[in-house]
């Protein structure tokens, strides 16, 4: 248990205390409050009243809360870190987290929210990770995802009910490092421009992954999951073929390195890379001017291998 007040700020860290019981009242000057790793229980719609609008740490994460999560994230709006995953909210999603115009991690996992996400949360453009994995959100995943988050770096959306397609903004995602869509409804063919995600490919240490229980210090640890909806052929000359095969569980139509499944025809031939001098991969789109030049360059290729030897050739 540790309260620290230092320059009118106020810290509370009552973590990993086995505290039991509905949440305390809290003072309305505090700053950081970390109740992580208890046996608080009930709603936390306490915390409303309590107007705490220098809030900017909140981790009630692994507790048994439940209910409706609060609709006042308004009066919040110094919030940086909001962590509340492995507890029992219910309901959707409050459109005031829109208010959290300095939020930029948001954790909700494994609860039973449901409905899709609110159109507000493309205000929080400071966003760099959303983890919304086991619950029970629907809908299609929102291009405004890929249109207004452009600090994403996280995105779990894993054991889910989302359905349609992937929406192609995600690939505006130039920082982007982890992309789970596993186990949800999605269909369709993935975008082909899934290549963009430039910060997936760079080679170093594993990316790292933020503690649920201490966000603000990183851990070290990789985050094997290849929960990217790929119905096909996993792309080559990516970093993705340093994964191990386990880290493909779960998306059984999956097929190609680091797999044992081999892929048909159609799949190797669906996105076939080819690469420049410098060793860099290049997709020709169909109408570029790239495509016709590979035409016209495997028509000469052909006329010479042909008419080549017939020249050389004593009969």
């Amino acid at each position: 248990m540790r309260g620290v007040s230092r320059k009118s700020s106020l810290v509370i860290d009552l973590s990993s205390n086995h505290s039991e019981g509905p949440m305390p009242k809290l003072p309305s000057t505090i700053n950081v409050l970390d109740l992580g790793q208890n046996m608080f229980s009930g709603p936390i719609s306490s915390l409303c009243t309590n107007r705490i609008g220098r809030l900017s740490y909140l981790d009630l994460s692994h507790n048994l809360l439940s209910g409706e999560l609060p609709d006042c994230w308004k009066e919040w709006n110094m919030l940086n870190i909001l962590l509340l995953p492995n507890n029992n909210f219910s309901g959707k999603i409050p459109n005031s987290t829109g208010f959290l115009g300095w939020l930029q991690a948001l954790h909700l996992s494994n609860n039973h929210l449901t409905g899709e996400l609110p159109s507000s949360l493309k205000n929080c453009t400071k966003l760099t990770l959303i983890d919304l994995a086991k619950n029970n959100l629907s809908e299609k995943i929102p291009a405004w995802v890929g249109g207004s988050l452009s600090d994403l770096a996280v995105l779990n959306l894993r054991s889910n009910g989302f359905n349609g397609r992937i929406p192609s903004s995600l690939c505006q995602l130039k920082m982007l490092q982890i992309l789970d869509l596993s186990r949800n409804n999605i269909s369709g063919a993935r975008p082909r421009y899934f290549n963009n995600f430039t910060a997936m490919t760079k080679k170093g240490p594993p990316v790292t992954v933020y503690d649920y229980s201490a966000i603000t210090k990183p851990s070290s640890r990789g985050y094997e999951s290849l929960g990217v909806y790929f119905d096909s052929k996993i792309p080559s000359g990516t970093q993705l073929q340093s994964f191990n095969a386990s880290a493909c569980m779960g998306n059984p139509q999956l097929c190609g390195h680091p797999l044992l499944k081999e892929c048909s025809r159609d799949d190797k031939e669906q996105y076939p890379p080819s690469s420049d001098i410098s060793g860099d991969i290049i997709h020709c789109d169909e109408d570029g001017p790239c495509f016709y030049a590979n035409i016209a360059l495997g028509f000469i290729t052909g006329f010479w291998g042909v008419c080549g030897s017939l020249m050389l050739s004593n009969t």
